[in-house]
């Protein structure tokens, strides 16, 4: 059995604010990879000046997806988390950040099934540009910096898709 964890931070020109809306996000997502729900989803928006967001869940059979936004800057921001008992497609899962209109995508991919492995930080997925820093711990943080074109292209392939449904 696989322990797999995703954990993307995203900044957004185009960020939900519809509880309806992510929560059908949460589905489409679920179904893009391959997994099924077990129960939810569940979403609130806040409305507390600082903190202005929605957070949404839904519980998978082998774990469970969460995500968070910030919606007062712009761009917003968006935390995903995604852990699952079963193998994890990253690139489909920052494909569907797509319809949110990413200019920033940073992440890291974890193997939890004995201990905290790191599997992957970064990685050139969909973008034109990865650039490559320490952080504050020195820890090296790759952050993908998506072009225009780019972008566009996301939100086509979603709208298309969307369309199809």
């Amino acid at each position: 059995m696989e322990h797999q964890h995703l954990i993307i931070r995203a900044e957004v020109l185009n960020p939900p604010t519809d509880n309806k809306f992510i929560e059908d996000w949460l589905i489409d997502l679920v179904g893009q990879l391959g997994m099924k729900v077990a129960a939810g989803p569940i979403s609130s928006y806040v409305t507390k000046k600082g903190n202005r967001g929605i957070t949404a869940a839904i519980l998978i059979e082998t774990s469970h997806i969460v995500i968070h936004v910030w919606d007062e800057k712009n761009p917003s921001l968006i935390q995903l988390d995604v852990y699952t008992c079963s193998n994890l497609d990253v690139e489909r899962t920052i494909d569907h950040l797509g319809i949110f209109n990413p200019v920033k995508v940073e992440y890291k991919f974890l193997n939890r099934n004995t201990e905290l492995i790191v599997i992957d930080e970064g990685g050139t997925h969909g973008s034109n540009r990865t650039e490559e820093r320490l952080d504050n711990n020195g820890i090296q943080r790759n952050t993908i910096q998506f072009s225009k074109n780019t972008r566009r292209r996301m939100v086509h392939q979603m709208e298309s898709s969307n369309k199809e449904s």
